[in-house]
């Protein structure tokens, strides 16, 4: 017994229609190459599918079964087609995405590395700003997903956790705060300078609330401040003497390592945070960047 395929598309046409000619219609093709079609389906199978009541055509028994049996056969058809091209499309293309400068700079390098192993023909762009901005290019499409320090109420955006992060207070390594014992106080910092990042910075949204909080509940609070557009221009900035931070525990491995930063303890800190997968709920994502931002959430243990 062999049949192919289209075939048998055809003969469930003309049993969703009732007729050869609706059959041929909806199909394109002459009722003729419907009939031919039927009979050599037929003589495939050897029994009659369909029987022929004036102008209406119903399927036999038999054709009842190989109706059931085709649709199972052209549905996974159809879904082969969908998991080769997707497939497909996975061995090339061009995976776009943007993140904020901790996960950026200290984390999807790595995970970049990861994913190509797997997908080595796959090209990966990296767009880095801070986690405002990056929220805001997947929100008006100008970028598929984004990598980010904060989450916000939206019902247009859905925001999945990644990765656990801390920000820690951090002073040069000579800085004389580092020879005390103990945690300072809000009072100890009072007069130094404190060096921040930019507005939009995930770093800073997530850590200026709990430390005004803290400050403002020991009335005393910073006078000096120098704003920076970068965690690296930050660190620069302290180990050069500009004044304390508040940095993710991730971006300063090096430098802790190094001794030319280290963290000072205090009262309500270290802050705990998340990184989040953005997307928007409206936009189906490519193949590629399908695969990668699955590559992220299933390697969410490893982001570290």
């Amino acid at each position: 017994m062999a049949f192919d395929l289209k075939q048998l598309a055809v003969f469930i046409e003309v049993v969703r229609c009732a007729s050869f000619s609706g059959a041929a219609r909806s199909l394109n093709l002459a009722q003729a190459s419907v009939s031919e079609r039927i009979l050599t389906l037929e003589e495939s199978v050897g029994t009659r599918l369909l029987d022929r009541l004036g102008r209406k055509v119903i399927p036999t028994s038999a054709g009842e079964l190989l109706l059931r049996r085709g649709r199972e056969l052209l549905e996974l058809q159809n879904e082969t087609e969908r998991e080769l091209r997707e497939l497909l499309g996975l061995s090339k293309g061009e995976v776009s995405l943007g993140a904020s400068t901790t996960p950026g700079e200290y984390i999807l390098p790595g995970v970049i590395q990861r994913f190509k192993r797997r997908h080595p023909a796959i090209g990966v762009r990296m767009l880095i700003g801070d986690s405002l901005s990056i929220t805001r290019r997947v929100e008006d499409g100008t970028q598929e997903f984004g990598v980010v320090g904060f989450r916000e109420e939206s019902e247009q955006l859905k925001f999945q956790a990644l990765a656990d992060d801390d920000i820690v207070l951090v002073v040069a390594g000579n800085h004389p705060l580092t020879a005390r014992r103990g945690p300072v106080s809000p009072e100890q910092l009072e007069d130094q300078p404190i060096v921040l990042r930019e507005s939009g910075s995930g770093t800073r949204a997530n850590a200026m609330r709990p430390l005004t909080a803290i400050f403002k509940k020991s009335g005393v609070g910073w006078k000096n401040v120098t704003e920076l557009g970068s965690s690296t221009a930050v660190k620069e900035g302290v180990k050069a003497g500009l004044g304390f931070a508040l940095l993710s525990r991730r971006a300063i491995r090096a430098e802790l390592a190094s001794s030319s930063l280290k963290i000072v303890e205090m009262k309500g800190l270290p802050i705990k945070r998340k990184f989040y997968l953005v997307t928007d709920k409206r936009r189906t994502l490519s193949p590629a960047a399908r695969a990668f931002s699955r590559f992220l959430l299933d390697n969410r243990k490893h982001l570290d």
